[in-house]
């Protein structure tokens, strides 16, 4: 009965196992899966903004290390480039006006003010830009980037759409100051906030333009769902791009991604304790297995049988050469035997002193054979 049991056991283990494999693996109902995001989204923040663009026909091609000078800048030009992303702490200032022929031929330049939160803008810059007619201001007491009210693009709850995600930290407005010999035609146009603030400075220059902005937070992955931030990224890339030059350059420093290991070495330096760690226990262990060896289990030997005793001091007389001296004195022992208990032993004894009369010194083999019959003998006797 218990086979029996046994057996509708088995079964119905293997029926729940196939049912087990069948609802995970043939998905029999939909189910969301959620995979990371790739390294090169976290790498990328315009990696969105890049797809969105060269999908509606405007190419995008990316530069990873600064142009240095304005120089530099111009020979990174392809020719086919219209519009130009340039994050300004990949340029050297120094020297801005050469910019302004490529600007007014009808190159369209983008500039992010991406300076760290505790430094400055270039001076060199800021006096190009007062040239032009813009004022950069750098605002205290700064809230998070990120506060803007609301998802930007998406309306409250008051029926209010928001503004596009701007970067709190710079506003820009009119500068009362021109560059030598420059008397631009029109006058930089500003996209304000809520509180009449601008923070996008647009200033036409001939058949070109001049943006500036700060940290461009609308045209990241993250913000672009939002249908204001996505319309102004749009007006300001494709929007000025004109049709005989479609494409568009990002100019941007590469952005690190961090690994399990960066995140955990940012809590401090790990690799020299953990290498210590290491190397005390490999130390504990050559210290200590030398001296009390390895720990297993040893199993009492039991005694030996009497013929592995017998080979044991054949090959011990072997060693001395002995043998011989050995078979006489079980030889000896078994006349004894006999003659106290009135038993003829000669002829049972006729083909050990055949071997010894014949050979003095018998080989090991040999004297094994003649110590198994003489076993025998006593065994009998």
């Amino acid at each position: 009965m218990s086979r029996y049991r046994a057996l509708i056991g088995i079964i119905i283990s293997a029926v729940g196992l196939l049912v087990l494999l069948g609802v995970s693996q043939l998905e029999l109902y939909p189910r969301p899966r959620y995979t990371p995001v790739s390294r090169e989204v976290r790498a990328n923040p315009f990696y969105a903004l890049e797809r969105w663009l060269g999908s509606a026909g405007y190419p995008v091609r990316s530069e990873h290390e600064g142009p240095c000078d304005p120089a530099g800048f111009i020979r990174k030009l392809s020719g086919r480039e219209g519009v130009v992303f340039l994050e300004s702490s990949l340029l050297y200032w120094e020297g801005a006006e050469d910019l302004l022929p490529w600007l007014r031929e009808g190159g369209a330049l983008i500039l992010s003010l991406n300076s760290s939160w505790d430094g400055e803008p270039d001076g060199d810059l800021l006096g190009f830009l007062d040239g032009l007619g813009i004022r950069v201001e750098d605002e205290m007491n700064l809230p998070d980037p990120g506060e803007d009210g609301g998802e930007a693009g998406v309306p409250d709850e008051r029926g209010e759409t928001p503004e596009p995600l701007f970067h709190w930290r710079f506003r820009f407005g009119p500068s009362g100051e021109r560059l030598a010999g420059e008397s631009p035609a029109a006058l930089p146009a500003f996209i304000r906030d809520r509180e009449g603030l601008g923070r996008i400075a647009d200033l036409p220059l001939g058949k070109g333009s001049l943006t500036v902005m700060g940290l461009p937070l609308f045209m990241y992955n993250s913000n672009l769902e939002g249908e204001a931030n996505a319309r102004l990224a749009w007006d300001l890339t494709a929007g000025k791009s004109p049709a005989e030059r479609p494409e568009i350059l990002f100019i941007r420093d590469d952005r690190p991604v961090k690994s399990l290991t960066g995140r955990l070495l940012e809590r401090g330096n790990l690799l020299p304790p953990l290498v210590a760690a290491l190397v005390l226990i490999l130390t504990g262990f050559w210290m200590l297995i030398p001296s009390f060896g390895i720990p297993r289990q040893e199993e009492p030997e039991g005694p030996r049988s009497i013929r592995e005793r017998f080979r044991a001091e054949a090959r011990f007389l072997k060693k001395h050469r002995s043998l011989g001296a050995y078979l006489e004195a079980y030889v000896r022992e078994i006349e004894y035997r006999g003659r106290i208990r009135n038993q003829d032993t000669a002829e049972l004894l006729a083909p050990v002193k055949a071997v010894l009369a014949s050979r003095k010194k018998p080989g090991y083999r040999e004297a094994v054979r003649q110590l198994e019959s003489l076993m025998e003998i006593l065994e009998r006797l």
